[in-house]
């Protein structure tokens, strides 16, 4: 990321942080507004239109096409149409599915709360595992554990998460049937055990990822000379991973662990499919084959949304890191 410099350099931390999280807020909810635009307008490439979906395709009088046009208000200007579905968008009305007659925002905050809470799960299985692992390659730099390490992390990246997910359901759901595979379990401890399986199986990917990342930043931290001057003065070597290694490679490891997260919450699409999971990616994919265009522009505006939020956050863990880390220029 680009370090401060100059003029700015002799600038209030404080001023200079407030100036870059007012710059990036405001390319954030323009980027939004640009995407919502977007957003809006696949109704009208979408096959049928409006008029299409809300009639399945089916043959209709004239009459009732005029009345469906009437009631949605498809004759006036786009951009008019456009203002009135994002104000309604702003206060968290996204209209009612075709398919299900339900607010559509109801169908995300109940389905997406299951797919929040698996991408989640698989997170924190993937940074408990990656980190340890990741740490023990660094310090052992070049010998055995370190090439076992990154050998196990480049066949994790390798291996597609849905290809995973079948393995894992063959093997401990149909041959030895030690976990469920379907459903989402009822319960907190009996949610944990339905969203195991595919918690890991989304979770493995990402482990070798942060692997990598974490035991290349951390290397490169354990190198430098003012670690070798740290432990000929006696330091020791928990104190030194921690106060040298650890704090110089953070920034790396915040900006791997934010894309991780992104990476399980698109990635959760294909695994709820597999496990027969009702979240927020089987809405999605059931209601593109099924033309419900409230509930994908709804879903499709939450997750950028979602996504540039927590990109913004990830850039500003990384500038309490590193204070030198230019937050305004970062991307």
């Amino acid at each position: 990321m680009p370090i401060k410099t100059g003029r700015e350099g002799h600038r209030s931390p404080h001023v200079l942080l407030t100036l870059a999280l007012a710059k990036r807020t405001v390319a954030l909810f323009t980027l939004l507004l640009a995407m919502s635009f977007g957003v809006f307008a696949l109704q009208f490439v979408a096959p049928g239109g409006v008029v299409g979906a809300l009639t399945g395709g089916r043959p209709v009088s004239q009459a009732v096409l005029d009345d469906l046009r009437r009631q949605h208000h498809l004759d006036d200007p786009i951009l008019v149409q456009y203002w009135a579905w994002l104000r309604r968008a702003l206060n968290g009305d996204f209209g009612t599915s075709y398919v299900q007659n339900v607010q559509v925002d109801k169908l995300i905050v109940d389905q997406g709360l299951l797919s929040l809470q698996l991408a989640i799960f698989a997170f924190v299985i993937a940074m408990i595992v990656a980190i340890p692992m990741a740490t023990v390659a660094a310090i052992h730099k070049g010998r055995i554990v370190d090439r076992l390490a990154s050998s196990t992390a480049i066949l994790a990246i390798s291996v597609p998460s849905f290809a995973v997910a079948l393995l894992l359901l063959y093997l401990f759901g149909l041959k030895w049937d030690i976990l469920p595979v379907f459903g989402p379990g009822a319960g907190f401890f009996g949610r944990l055990h339905h969203l195991l399986l595919p918690a890991i199986a989304l979770a493995l990917g990402q482990i070798g990822l942060v692997v990598k990342v974490t035991r290349s930043a951390l290397s490169n931290a354990l190198s430098q000379d003012y670690v070798t001057f740290a432990r000929s003065r006696g330091v020791s070597g928990g104190r030194v991973l921690l106060s040298y290694g650890f704090r110089n490679s953070m920034t790396s490891i915040t900006t791997a662990a934010g894309l991780t997260l992104t990476t399980l919450i698109v990635g959760t699409v294909l695994v709820e499919k597999i496990f027969a999971l009702p979240g927020a990616g089987s809405l999605l994919i059931a209601s593109v084959s099924a033309g419900d265009l409230p509930v994908v522009q709804a879903l499709t505006i939450v997750l950028a949304a979602f996504i540039l939020v927590l990109n913004l956050l990830v850039d500003v863990a990384s500038t309490a890191f590193d204070p030198r880390v230019d937050l305004s220029e970062a991307v």
